[in-house]
């Protein structure tokens, strides 16, 4: 049975290198971006490997985008099974040395977007069984 993995930031980094080591362990990848702009090089790899992966469209600070991209993916698949956050990142250091928009910026990031991306996950998958 195929395994279906929606990555909430795949443009760079952490996301990138989990979206192409998924689909190359077999799993349906529907890679999330910002712009199409950031992906090129993403796409290009993944046509070259020839993995099941899709580009789509994805800003986890959207609750119209994060509802679109669930819905999408549900409509094209009919599940869910792995949600993957890329967009987190943690602002070390005393807080006097960051400005107070840094923090809450990099809050919102952490807790708030990634729980808008699993509350859409849940609600969307909350009748299916588990493991199924």
């Amino acid at each position: 049975m195929r395994k279906v993995a929606l990555l909430s930031d795949t443009s760079t980094s952490v996301g990138y290198e989990t979206a192409l080591a998924l689909a190359r362990r077999g799993y349906v990848i529907y890679a999330g971006i910002k712009s199409h702009a950031q992906a090129r090089k993403l796409s290009h790899i993944a046509d070259i490997e020839k993995l099941s992966l899709q580009l789509i469209k994805l800003d986890v600070n959207s609750s119209s985008s994060v509802t679109s991209a669930v819905k999408k993916v549900l409509k094209n698949e009919g599940l869910i099974d792995l949600l993957v956050n890329g967009t987190s990142y943690i602002l070390l250091g005393c807080l006097r040395i960051f400005p107070l928009e840094k923090w809450q910026h990099n809050l919102k990031q952490t807790f708030m977007a990634s729980s808008e991306c699993y509350g859409q996950c849940y609600r969307s998958c909350g009748n299916k069984e588990a493991g199924s």
